[in-house]
């Protein structure tokens, strides 16, 4: 720490020596530059003295000698010009930031704006704008990420190809969910302005996960009160008797967001509820031996979900910022699943045995969060110094009844309870500020705390089994530092970085020590960005990341699927590393042609098998390394009158090698994996959307995964003047987003089925009330990346 305080002040003190001009950058409302603006400077008597252009990072300078008051005039093509008094000292003068806004017009019921694409490529980052999808006010957030290039969305999983599990951000911050995926099922994506896909994380990340998804919600300037309304229903359309469904499945999901806002404080708050009613429906074959095991699982569940979230932030003055908040999630979740399992001879067919499972799973989740931040402001160009600390609390509380009927009638009855307390705490400081003209610096250090003591207990017909009863009590402790310094030349942009995290974890079960750790890891990251014409440009991102596992994943704790097959979690998994390499193409500031190389090792295998005797059960592990390169071109749709959209095709390879059960599993598999997304406008009213997604057969760890996708039809209308809209959409309407996969390897032989409530119809209102389109955006109170590793399923 006393040698981040010495660059602090050496950074400091270069700063003040170095200004000799009035500096500055123009930006706009998302804090992109604005290039070629026009700054004029004038006297006290509005007599002009001089005037320029920002250059195409949006920066500009003039030359002052004495000190004197100035009035600066900012105007750009497309934006509402801005003109403000500066007092300018020569001993004393900072950059200034000057922040313009889109010069919104209003034609009756239409706002015509200066248009964004779909895609926008920044150094580090890919930018979703999700304004410019039309379906996206009738979906939840969980269906919108469905509709991503690269992105992976199923059975409650979400990745970016290639590079593994995803880390949830919203604003930047680490989600505030336990469940991320079931709990974005219950957030309309009409909150949502734009979702950064940001595959390579930097130095100011946390270094743990595959890549981010940043979800950015929309933001007002409240001068008084604004907010929205919304509302989203569903029922799903299937053929009970063809389909094999008992119920029907609908979805509820009112949601309502309020703002606040004076000269000294910016309140906010937001209330959702969610209840949705599902089916999973499973089937496995496995083969052991002569003997054939038919497994088939039907599970209706249904969850209701209650969100609060309110905070706010107190101006103490123009760069002082304090900023609070609280949010708690209550979750409950109730599963009937009927198993039904044929032995049979493998070579006649012939039947066995029979016997099935009922099980009846009920679980309750509570997670509360207080946060407290503080921001200053220390110059008007970006530079800032921030502090945070949460406090999390997690109640976990599950109990299973397993019912096991048997071919003549005998049926024996388990139970098993479940209790999983998490406690997080987390602080955290970050300094950025620019260096010279052409330098920005950032400078960080994070120290989090972890602890968990969790409890199951297994009753066999009315007795505790104490060997599958057990006690698992995890401690783990995270500090890192951070430095990432970013530079603009004249031909290029180039951002490098290194992050350093000490990590120190013990883990007891039943009293016995069987995890103990203390490891210091370096984290390296560069991105380059170069014009190399007014249409072309390239990209370049590397970074090295680690996935530690989560929680779960090292809690020992079996979880039986039937008497034959089960789960459990691993307390000697280590985490696995990665290196993320990847070249781009630009065209018009899109990402055109993208080339990808991603290598790990020691990699996390999640569902890796084991059998003993005719009990199969999964694990996950570590077990070896894992290689994916793919090539993916980007094509805009633009050539039909009224029509929008994109095109998206992706090649890649997936190999794993590993040293399990005693033999080598050493497979490589290429596959395709397209996107499509068009939108036809009927008038200034009426937009009709189609979109989907194909991916071929693929390999995911020991599992070949037969070919799937999906169609999805949408239709929005604009109502109230352009304040609400009603959307109405059809998704996976050929019913074909369903899993198909088998694993044969060694004398493991089992192929495996799966189809989820995927089609269904989705009606939503959304309605915008009050305020005006944001010049401050409120600040989010900052979340920790511990939050996601909190896995509950």
């Amino acid at each position: 720490m006393k040698f981040f305080i010495s660059i602090f002040f050496l950074l400091t003190n270069l700063v003040l020596l170095a200004q000799t001009k009035l500096t500055g950058v123009v930006v706009n409302e998302s804090g992109k530059p604005i290039p070629f603006a026009a700054i004029h400077i004038s006297s006290s008597d509005r007599q002009i003295r001089d005037s320029t252009f920002s250059d195409q990072n949006g920066q500009f300078a003039f030359a002052i000698n004495k000190n004197v008051t100035l009035l600066l005039k900012t105007s750009a093509v497309g934006y509402k010009g801005e003109t403000r008094e500066i007092a300018f000292n020569t001993s004393k003068n900072a950059p200034l930031k000057i922040t313009l806004y889109a010069d919104v017009i209003h034609l009756e019921e239409v706002s015509i704006t200066s248009s964004k694409n779909v895609f926008e490529q920044q150094a580090d980052r890919l930018v979703v704008n999700v304004n410019q999808i039309p379906s996206a006010s009738g979906l939840s957030i969980f269906e919108l990420l469905k509709r991503i290039p690269g992105l992976l969305v199923s059975d409650d999983k979400i990745a970016l190809a290639g590079t593994g599990s995803a880390t949830i951000l919203i604003n930047g911050r680490e989600s505030r969910y336990d469940n991320v995926s079931q709990a974005l099922k219950g957030l309309n994506a009409a909150n949502v302005e734009k979702v950064e896909i940001i595959s390579h994380p930097g130095a100011n990340y946390e270094a743990a996960g595959g890549s981010i998804i940043n979800i950015i919600t929309k933001r007002k300037k409240a001068d008084g009160w604004s907010g929205s309304l919304n509302m989203l229903g569903g029922t799903g359309i299937y053929n009970k008797r063809r389909d094999k469904v008992d119920r029907n499945f609908n979805t509820i999901s009112p949601s309502i967001t309020l703002n606040y806002s004076t000269d000294k404080v910016s309140l906010y708050g937001y209330y959702s509820y969610f209840y949705s009613n599902v089916f999973d429906h499973k089937a496995f074959e496995r083969t052991i031996d002569s003997i054939s095991f038919y497994q088939h699982s039907y599970t209706p569940w249904h969850a209701n979900n209650h969100l609060v979230t309110f905070g706010g932030d107190i101006y103490l003055t123009k760069r002082n910022t304090i900023r609070v908040g609280l949010s708690t999630l209550n979750r409950a979740i109730s599963k009937e699943s009927n198993n039904v399992t044929d032995e049979l001879f493998a070579n006649s067919g012939a039947k066995i045995s029979s016997f099935s499972s009922l099980i009846d799973l009920n679980e309750k989740q509570q997670n509360t969060t207080v946060t407290v931040g503080w921001q200053l402001d220390v110059d008007t160009v970006g530079g800032k110094l921030s502090a945070d600390v949460e406090y999390s609390t997690f109640k976990i509380n599950s109990t299973g009844e397993y019912d096991n009927v048997l071919d003549m009638g005998e049926h024996y009855v388990n139970h098993q309870s479940i209790r999983n307390p998490v406690e997080l705490f987390v602080a955290k400081t970050d300094f950025k500020r620019s260096v010279f003209a052409d330098y920005a610096l950032a400078i960080g250090a994070k120290t989090s705390y972890a602890t968990i003591d969790n409890g199951l207990r297994f009753w066999r017909n009315g007795v505790i089994d104490s060997e599958t009863s057990t006690d698992f009590a995890y401690k783990e402790n995270i500090n890192a530092a951070y430095l990432s310094l970013e530079r603009r030349f004249k031909f290029a942009e180039v951002k490098l970085g290194v992050r350093a995290e000490q990590t120190r974890a013990t883990g007891n079960e039943k009293g016995t020590e069987v995890l103990d750790r203390d490891y210091l890891q370096l984290f390296p990251s560069l991105f380059i960005k170069k014009d190399i014409s007014k249409k072309f440009g390239t990209v370049f991102q590397y970074s090295k990341r680690v996935n530690r596992p989560s929680y779960q994943q090292q809690n020992p704790f079996i979880r039986y699927i039937d008497s034959l097959t089960y789960t459990k979690g691993n307390p000697l998994l280590q985490p696995e590393t990665a290196n993320q390499y990847q070249l781009a193409l630009t065209f018009r500031n899109q990402p055109f042609f993208m080339l990808s190389y991603n290598n790990r090792k020691d990699v996390i295998f999640q569902n890796a098998p084991q059998q003993i005797g005719n009990i199969t059960y999964t694990m996950p592990d570590n077990l070896g390394r894992y290689e994916n390169f793919s090539a993916q071109l980007n094509l805009p749709i633009r050539f039909i009158p009224n029509t929008e959209g994109y095109i998206s095709n992706q090649i890649m390879s997936n190999r794993y090698r590993a040293h399990y059960l005693n033999g080598v599993f050493d497979q490589q598999r290429w596959n395709v994996l397209s996107f499509l997304q068009l939108a036809y406008r009927f008038d200034r009213k009426w937009v009709f959307e189609a979109s989907g997604y194909y991916i071929s057969t693929s390999l995911n760890e020991f599992a070949l995964i037969e070919s799937k996708g999906s169609l999805n039809l949408s239709l929005q209308r604009t109502v109230l003047g352009g304040k609400g809209k009603i959307n109405l959409n059809a998704n996976d309407i050929l019913y074909t987003d369903k899993t198909r996969a088998r694993i044969h390897y060694q004398d493991i032989d089992i192929t495996l089925r799966q189809r989820i409530e995927s089609r269904n119809f989705r009606l939503s209102f959304t309605y915008n009330f009050g305020g005006k389109d944001g010049k401050t955006p409120r600040k989010e109170v900052e979340k920790s990346e511990e939050y996601n590793r909190v896995k509950t399923d």
